[in-house]
């Protein structure tokens, strides 16, 4: 899941260079990615048998897409197949997370959700590491794409036998009763959101801003492809670290939002290439963190319907995440670089972590 959501990123300045792509068409395929996360979210509300079955067809179609981007150089076939992508994406973080949280709960072991979520991170570093390698070795977007596709048909052969179809599956998305919106729970999915609009700047964006910060150094052309590997390294070990702090969910979110405010903060601050590691650290270190947390705090604002909460935050996150590479888009257009946009979506998450709700206190 994580290489079909994020390869686009560090493959941006490729397909630039050797598919002409510009800024605006890159944020647009962007956004339909995320629009296709949007319809896919909102499509898991009406999926409530057979889940398993979801999360193998979700494996196949992102490792399909994937592949296949790298077998054209059609526009409008890429804004496809990146919307798909998308759709398949939002059915295996939704389905696949409730899985494996309810399976947690059984065994006693709720927190070791932490280990499980380090695999998006994990799938960051080896869509970079490929790239990184690729890039170094002067091959071209489209055989990395092709090589993406491979690899996400091996992690989804690795865990097929895992996600068996059953006549009812336990991981349901839904639940029959609507969520019932509190002021605790309206403040975790405009939080959600606010972060989908925010993060996804410098997701979007982080290796096309190393490679503008490197022009004119002495630099190798490829180093600019190692940002990517260092947000998701710092993605799958800040996952692991919350395992060892005795703090709540909620002040954790809420920390996590701060840190991410100023990770994207960072390059409008300066211009220099380690404002751009403090960011790539910051932002991997939090983005996933803010996801499981999330869930953790959908959790104890609503036990009894908090796959179905956790699944509307993820609709309005899928809004914000629409909105947020256009917007930067349009700042850049305006302004001639990613400052404004980058203070704008720091600004943002300074306002999620006020809006976090305190989680009850015989919940934490």
């Amino acid at each position: 899941m994580a290489i079909g959501r994020f390869a686009f990123t560090p493959l941006l300045p490729m397909m630039q260079l050797d598919a002409g792509l510009v800024l605006g068409t890159g944020a647009r395929l962007a956004s339909a990615n995320y629009l296709g996360y949007l319809v896919g979210s909102v499509t898991a509300l009406l999926i409530t048998r057979a889940t398993d079955r979801w999360i193998r067809v979700g494996l196949i179609a992102i490792t399909l897409t994937t592949a296949a981007m790298g077998l054209t150089d059609e526009v409008w076939l890429w804004f496809i197949l990146r919307f798909v992508t998308g759709v398949a994406s939002a059915w295996v973080l939704i389905f696949a997370s409730s899985w494996m949280f309810n399976r947690l709960v059984e065994a006693g072991k709720p927190r070791w959700g932490s280990f499980v979520f380090t695999g998006i991170g994990v799938g960051i570093v080896a869509t970079g590491g490929v790239c990184l390698a690729l890039v170094a070795a002067q091959v071209g977007s489209h055989a990395t794409w092709l090589a993406l596709g491979l690899l996400c048909s091996l992690a989804t052969a690795a865990v097929w036998r895992w996600y068996r179809p059953r006549t009812e599956a336990r991981g349901s998305a839904s639940v029959d009763a609507p969520v019932r919106l509190t002021r605790a729970s309206r403040g975790l999915i405009v939080g959600y959101a606010l972060f989908g609009f925010a993060y996804i700047v410098p997701a979007t964006f982080l290796p096309l801003l190393a490679r503008a910060a490197l022009e004119g150094t002495n630099a190798p052309g490829w180093v600019y492809a190692a940002y990517w590997p260092l947000v998701g390294t710092a993605a799958a070990l800040s996952t692991l670290a919350t395992l060892r702090f005795a703090t709540s969910d909620d002040r954790q979110l809420r920390a996590a939002y701060l840190a991410q405010a100023i990770g994207v903060a960072a390059p409008a601050a300066s211009s220099h290439p380690f404002a751009l590691v403090v960011s790539a650290v910051l932002v991997g270190g939090t983005f996933v963190l803010i996801t499981l947390t999330s869930l953790r705090v959908a959790r104890t604002v609503a036990p009894a319907q908090a796959t179905r909460l956790f699944t509307v935050m993820t609709i309005w996150f899928a809004f914000g995440q629409i909105a947020g590479p256009m917007f930067a888009e349009r700042l850049v257009a305006l302004h001639g670089d990613f400052r404004l946009a980058l203070g704008v979506a720091a600004a943002s998450l300074m306002l999620a972590a006020v809006l976090t709700p305190v989680a009850p206190a015989e919940r934490r």
